[in-house]
């Protein structure tokens, strides 16, 4: 019901409760006569998950102009075997799966010897005058130790001196390894910053844990790194979004490793390919993907809060072509659209043209479909000349889906949910946050990283505002829209 699909590293993916209702779903044939469409024409391509609607219908009107994510629906029962409706046919896979001056976490250090991480944030003017003050601040979070892992997240406000930034943090805390990039916000001792210069350090003090960072450009896309020895691999992956195949990446790294987990986020900050910088592996890179292996004595939990609640009722898909949805129960997909619209509540409708999503179930051979079991995707428009709807991944027949909605209500209620279905203890954490989510979303910064905090305590948190989050569902690692997408960091032993 969580998305955990292996003991030691519980993963708790997104989902909504409405409630025990059930319902069967048939094989319907019936075929209805072409309604007039509810948007402008989308014109389809080939996508296997959801990525930005530029690429996916570059001369089209799309109902929707983001990339969202979500899980989880209605019950219900189905006395027909049902394909796996993993999107884009991923192979699954098992998974091992806060501060008093708005700087460093209160949380001390733990018992010494063992794994410790600590967090700052620093909105100083000059980035030189950021890394000194949020570096100090993660010392002392360390108790004076040399982390063996920093994480760097930079505002473009400090774009000018980007390039100097691993001196600096070089300077402050000596890390073994430094990893990172830039952001349109980012995440640092706990608190959000958004829309203003800012830096973000977190870093961590890894006894026992192999560190293995990678750097892989254009060209190397279809590379998995290496894996140091010791336990099973887990995968920090900081991609360029104009420069890096991602999806593919996530699916050779799935494969790869099998029982580790894969999280992260695309860089922001960037407006055009070279106008973003990865920091790892020796220096500062303007295009590829940059991240880190770990292995050892470490186990990785994740919380993957995708913020969608169903509408209406699941439906087979009875015909589709890539990711084009022709009919939904034998019946046109543009008028099922219109007969849902029009039994929504009044309050729910106008967001049929700003947050439409599609759920799509992800279990083989179940006979009831309830919480965590959909990855929801952007529905992109209806095709006005057949009333096909145009969804944001692979789709095909015999597929169950559902219409999701989101908004800021069903976003917090389903972050709430997940935080307190979470029983681990984790010595640090990263967020990896849609740059949609935040005070745009919510009115008011600290949102998510208050609802941690309120269930978690003063667990160091870091991280940064991306342009996509990676993060796993039911055992799968996808590239996710408008997600907060948590990676919580314990000892295994």
């Amino acid at each position: 019901m969580t998305g955990r699909s292996h003991q030691s590293t519980p993963t708790v993916t997104s989902v909504y409760d409405t409630g025990t209702s059930q319902r069967s779903i048939s094989r319907s044939t019936r075929r209805t006569s072409t309604a007039n469409g509810m948007v402008e024409r989308i014109i389809s391509t080939d996508t296997r998950v959801a990525t930005p609607a530029s690429q996916l219908a570059p001369s089209a009107t799309a109902m929707t102009p983001t990339i969202q994510a979500g899980s989880s629906g209605r019950r219900v029962m189905g006395g027909r075997d049902v394909r796996s409706a993993t999107a884009g046919g991923a192979p699954p896979r098992r998974h091992a799966g806060c501060h008093a001056d708005a700087r460093f976490c209160r949380r001390p250090a733990v018992l010494p010897g063992g794994m410790r991480w600590s967090s700052a944030g620093s909105t100083a003017p000059r980035l030189d005058e950021a890394a000194r003050e949020a570096g100090a601040a993660v010392r002392r979070g360390l108790g004076g130790a040399r982390p063996d892992l920093c994480l760097a997240f930079v505002s473009s406000e400090h774009r000018d001196a980007w390039d100097g930034l691993p001196t600096m943090v070089a300077a402050e805390l000596s890390p073994g390894t430094l990893l990172g990039c830039s952001a349109g916000g980012v995440i640092g001792g706990g608190h959000e910053h958004e829309q203003a210069a800012s830096l973000s350090l977190t870093a961590a003090v890894l006894p026992g844990v192999g560190v293995r960072p990678f750097h892989l450009n254009t060209a190397d896309a279809p590379a998995v790194p290496d894996a140091p020895a010791g336990g099973p691999p887990h995968v920090i992956l900081l991609p360029d979004p104009f420069s890096f195949d991602v999806e593919e990446a996530l699916r050779r790294l799935d494969s790869a490793f099998p029982d580790g987990t894969v999280v992260g986020g695309l860089a922001s900050g960037g407006r055009e390919p070279g106008g973003n910088v990865l920091y790892g592996a020796g220096g500062a890179h303007r295009a590829g993907c940059v991240g880190v292996v770990l292995a050892g004595d470490l186990v990785v939990d994740t919380i993957v809060a995708q913020g969608c609640r169903p509408i209406g009722e699941p439906m087979f898909v009875t015909r589709a072509e890539r990711n084009v949805i022709q009919e939904l129960d034998g019946r046109q997909a543009g008028l099922v659209l219109q007969e849902i619209y029009r039994h929504a509540p009044k309050d729910d409708r106008p967001l049929f043209r700003q947050s439409l999503l599609l759920g799509i179930v992800m279990q083989e051979h179940r006979q009831e479909y309830g919480q965590g079991d959909f990855l929801v995707r952007n529905v992109l428009g209806i095709d006005g000349r057949n009333g096909a709807l145009v969804v944001g991944a692979l789709v095909r027949e015999g597929m169950v889906v559902q219409l999701h909605l989101r908004d800021a209500r069903t976003s917090a209620q389903d972050l709430e949910t997940l935080l307190g279905r979470y029983h681990g203890e984790p010595r640090g954490a990263l967020l990896f946050s849609c740059l949609g989510r935040g005070r745009g979303l919510y009115g008011r910064p600290d949102h998510d990283t208050d609802a941690f905090r309120a269930r978690l305590g003063d667990v160091p948190l870091g991280g940064f505002f991306c342009n996509g989050e990676i993060g796993p569902v039911h055992g799968t690692t996808f590239l996710h829209g408008y997600t907060s997408a948590f990676a919580l960091f314990r000892p295994r032993r």
